[in-house]
């Protein structure tokens, strides 16, 4: 008996398709994001740019975000696709991590930092450009200030000055990242 697989199975891009147009325009740069980082780790150009040719099958503004951060001067030639890209998904708000986040921040992990002096420059600046929550204490600030950050704190920098800080720290790490950063924080 010869088994044929359905023609479903040729189709190698709609469901990322869904997948990234379902996503909020903050997830979006995320992805581009995450895309470039990881694809500025291939020694190889000519890799690059076939991983860019696939996204053009996904999605245009995608392939032309990371294109652009790879530096690659010129957008390849979508990739041969078996089976045409379907252009419009059924729409599916379930697929997106904000839309659907936690509301409790149960399960989730904290890196806490505590220092007599020695710098942590690296840890304090990863954090912030990835969006993430900080807490702090007052005498923390000249570390902060000689990571760079002292005078860009946001709501997503939280010092603990009273009893309430903790709750109010935990209460902002349900959202995940601290979204609004992203757009501000220079990624190269």
């Amino acid at each position: 008996m010869l088994r044929v697989r359905a023609s479903s199975f040729a189709d190698h891009y709609s469901q990322a398709r869904q997948f990234y147009i379902n996503q909020k325009p903050v997830e979006q740069t995320h992805i581009g994001d995450a895309l470039t980082f990881e694809l500025s780790k291939v020694a190889t150009p000519a890799i690059r740019a076939r991983v860019v040719a696939h996204l053009r099958n996904i999605d245009e503004d995608l392939a032309e975000t990371v294109a652009q951060g790879l530096r690659l001067g010129q957008l390849p030639p979508a990739a041969d696709a078996a089976q045409p890209t379907r252009t419009a998904p059924a729409a599916s708000p379930a697929l997106s991590i904000l839309r659907n986040g936690p509301d409790r921040f149960a399960g989730r992990k904290v890196g806490v930092l505590v220092t007599d002096g020695a710098t942590a420059r690296d840890f304090v600046t990863d954090a912030f450009a990835h969006a993430k929550f900080i807490g702090h204490v007052d005498a923390a600030m000249p570390m902060l200030d000689e990571a760079g950050i002292a005078a860009d704190l946001d709501e997503g920098c939280i010092a603990f000055n009273g009893a309430a800080s903790p709750a109010a720290f935990v209460e902002q790490c349900r959202q995940l990242r601290h979204w609004p950063r992203e757009q501000t924080v220079d990624q190269t």
